[in-house]
């Protein structure tokens, strides 16, 4: 089975992050471990702890699509999901404004 040896560069910036967030709800949502999904998917263990669940690195597309594979979703569904979480943490990370109106003593 190709599981494309070319590995990403570098820690998993925060949309990698929550990508592999989900990729964890989703084992444990399908009983998966990191044993069970190397021998589906032929990614080994210890690149899955690295990438999965230690952030060290980014899981690369080809990856991505065997993990989804093993999992029962799409890729683009998973994608969507950390999107999502990832656009929400940052709306809820910008700074608010106050409400109100002020006068021009600014109280």
């Amino acid at each position: 089975m190709e599981t494309g040896n070319r590995k990403a560069a570098g820690l998993a910036n925060a949309f990698s992050s929550r990508l592999n967030e989900e990729i964890r709800v989703w084992m444990t949502r399908r009983g998966e471990n990191l044993r069970t999904l190397e021998a589906v998917t032929g990614i080994s263990r210890s690149r899955l702890s690295r990438t999965v669940n230690r952030d060290e690195a980014p899981i690369n597309t080809n990856e991505l699509d065997l993990i989804c594979k093993a999992l029962g979703i799409s890729p683009s569904e998973i994608i969507g999901i950390a999107e999502r979480a990832v656009l929400a943490q940052q709306e809820q990370a910008k700074p608010q404004r106050p409400s109100g109106r002020y006068n021009s003593a600014g109280e």
